[in-house]
């Protein structure tokens, strides 16, 4: 019963005011039992009855009305009025609304929490791929210093791979500044017409002896192509390139096949693919997977090299392109990396 709460204080008023009234009648007009006009009091009781539940409901509905308005205002463009006579439906579309701005509200948090959830992985995995090469670098230093400086045979080779951790370092602290870069706005894209073709071929070359020591068979579907103009940044496509297929050699399986696909599409387009035979990425990893510093399977991955960024720099590099990269994937299967790049038809 909706009104249910009124009831009880309208009940209590009314015998109050009951009592009043026969209180009064005995003490100052000296009516006695039989003379007390009991059937004027109780008309004017069920009068005053009904007139103080509709004040006590109009009143209740003014004080909530009043008290809604006023965060209702701070979150609404368009205020209460209190002018109104609000009915229930009223209250209703106003409950309803609160529970919008409610999820909204509690969407926003969902979000935040999230946010530091990967600042806090973020700078876990920042920090762990720094300290990496810094005790390798560490560990050959204190070693040189005990007394293997002075030995032939172990010095050279300790400070050259002194030297390859120094190199991973930069190589990650020079990643990390591109993606600033990007995120700040500072990193320009130089937009020229080039040669995809050539640029494909320069990056495969570039991978013989790594696809030959992997036993990795690459192939592109388009090298007898002799030209195959685009517009981009050459620089940041060869980038992109280089990255996806080092992933895919790095994620590769001995004797697993990579295959480089151009193909043209609407609106001027041509789509770059990089597929691999290789491990594939779960449906759990896929969502995360252009997220800096974050690795499949990270203790093989690590063990692997790479700053941990390669992926997020290509989303940032097509992204700043305006243009569109995707990926198909399967576990134990392979992968599919996808990416649009403009014609250049003039």
């Amino acid at each position: 019963m909706k009104n249910k709460p009124i009831f009880l204080p309208v009940i209590v008023i009314s015998i109050i005011f009951f009592i009043l009234q026969v209180l009064i009648g005995v003490f100052y007009f000296d009516f006695t039992v039989d003379s007390f006009p009991w059937d004027l009091i109780i008309i004017y009781n069920i009068s005053f009855f009904v007139f103080s539940f509709f004040c006590i409901r109009f009143f209740q509905n003014i004080f909530i009305v009043s008290k809604i308005s006023e965060i209702f205002m701070d979150v609404k463009s368009n205020p209460i009025s209190l002018t109104k006579n609000y009915t229930s439906n009223d209250i209703q579309f106003i409950t309803k609304n609160f529970q919008q701005i409610y999820n909204e509200r509690k969407n926003e948090i969902e979000t935040l929490k999230d946010q530091e959830s990967f600042r806090k992985d973020f700078i876990g995995n920042l920090s762990h791929e720094l300290k990496t090469p810094l005790f390798s670098i560490q560990g050959y230093i204190d070693t040189l210093l005990e007394g293997a400086l002075d030995d032939k045979n172990v010095n050279k080779k300790y400070i050259k791979r002194a030297q390859k951790s120094v190199e991973r370092l930069t190589y990650i602290i020079d990643d990390l500044d591109t993606i600033t870069k990007y995120d700040s706005g500072t990193k320009i894209i130089n937009k020229t017409v080039f040669n995809l073709i050539d640029t494909i071929n320069n990056v495969i070359d570039s991978f013989e002896s790594l696809l030959d020591k992997r036993i990795i068979s690459l192939f592109f579907n388009e090298s007898d192509k002799k030209v195959l103009k685009v517009h981009g940044d050459e620089k940041k496509i060869h980038q992109v390139l280089t990255n996806l297929i080092s992933n895919s050699i790095r994620y590769g399986v001995s004797e697993g096949t990579i295959e480089i696909k151009l193909e043209e599409i609407e609106n001027n387009k041509i789509l770059v693919s990089i597929i691999d035979n290789g491990l594939g990425i779960s449906k759990v990893d896929l969502p995360r997977i252009f997220q800096r510093f974050y690795r499949v399977e990270k203790t093989r991955n690590r063990d692997e090299g790479g700053s941990g960024l390669g992926l997020s720099i290509v989303k940032h590099i097509i992204d700043a392109h305006d243009e569109k990269i995707s990926v198909q994937t399967e576990q134990g299967v392979g992968s599919n990396f996808s990416f649009t790049l403009e014609l250049y038809t003039r």
